[in-house]
């Protein structure tokens, strides 16, 4: 008895590709491109129907002939998930780069406002023309003990301009490429389902995080051996800019990763005639969507030729007589 006349569920024939290349139906002819390959229930072999009679078309798997193409084929996934791991290293580290990009940046606006002052400070003395290097060693170190780097924030406009006027086209460029680096990893994890990929996603934001907060305790006052109002800037405003700058990364690299299947499919539907598409099948299958299939041409019916005229009927000799 059937599964269907004993009332139990049918379980799902299980999607595996798609047919790439013209085969043809036994059955009628038609082109099977593009179509599902199935698993049949009942013997687990790779079935496609024809959407035109019904038929099903067998899709026969080669077996292993030898040892060394299961030797090979480990040595492929080694490489591959060596590049994967370093892919995920490269990315946490561009997230830790832009922050030292960022971090430099401001560090550097609000230094020079520190200079200035220091060099107005230092041309009140009366002996600022003859001061040796170890005398304005000395003023230094005695201004930067009582430095206040706030105050040189301040006048600069704050932090608040700092942001919107020098690091906000920086985040907005880290933006893009963390959104292209989102897309690129979304279209590598094939194998995840699109609703894990944040999680990814955060795990390299988080291993972002742990080599900035390595680099956050090394900026604290004990740990300075050449004290300069670069670095005191630097440990002022580190914690307000490796945190957004980390957000803006992190958020983009997410955004890209839940966005760039979608961006992936359009993309190859721009670009790829429908019969270039087939490789790329597992785009669709991941995500449980129906590959695109391109639709049948309907062939116009050819119009039935006019009937033609009942010729008229032949007159009788005896009304060509009258």
């Amino acid at each position: 008895m059937s599964d269907e006349k004993a009332g139990r569920p049918v379980e799902a024939e299980p999607v595996v590709d798609v047919v790439v290349g013209d085969r043809v139906c036994d059955a009628c002819g038609f082109n099977l491109y593009g179509q599902k390959i199935f698993r049949e229930r009942h013997y687990r072999m790779h079935i496609a129907r024809c959407p035109e009679c019904g038929a099903v078309a067998a899709m026969h798997e080669s077996p292993r002939s030898t040892r060394w193409i299961g030797f090979a084929t480990g040595v492929v996934m080694s490489i591959w998930l060596i590049l994967l791991l370093g892919g995920l290293g490269a990315t946490a580290m561009m997230l830790f780069g832009f922050n030292m990009g960022g971090l430099e940046q401001a560090s550097r606006l609000v230094s020079r406002d520190m200079d200035l002052s220091f060099e107005t400070w230092r041309q009140s003395f009366d002996d600022v023309d003859s001061m040796d290097w170890q005398r304005q060693r000395t003023l230094l170190a005695e201004w930067l003990a009582d430095a206040d780097v706030e105050e040189a924030l301040d006048n600069i406009g704050g932090y608040q301009s700092l942001a919107l006027t020098h690091l906000l086209p920086f985040w907005l460029l880290q933006a893009a490429i963390l959104f292209g680096a989102g897309v690129v990893w979304s279209t590598l994890l094939l194998h995840a389902r699109r609703r894990l990929l944040p999680l990814f996603g955060v795990f390299i934001a988080g291993l972002a995080g742990v080599f900035l907060t390595m680099h956050f305790l090394s900026l604290g006052p004990t740990a300075m051996v050449n004290i300069s109002s670069y670095t005191l800037a630097k440990a002022h405003v580190a914690d307000r800019v490796m945190i957004h700058t980390l957000l803006v990364g992190a958020g983009a690299l997410l955004l890209g990763m839940w966005f760039g299947r979608p961006i992936a499919r359009s993309l190859v539907k721009i670009l790829l005639p429908p019969r270039l598409r087939a490789p790329l099948s597992r785009l669709w299958l991941c995500d449980g969507k129906d590959f695109p299939v391109p639709k049948r041409r309907p062939i116009a019916a050819t119009p039935a030729p006019a009937a033609h005229e009942k010729d008229p009927a032949p007159k009788s000799a005896g009304s060509e007589d009258s």
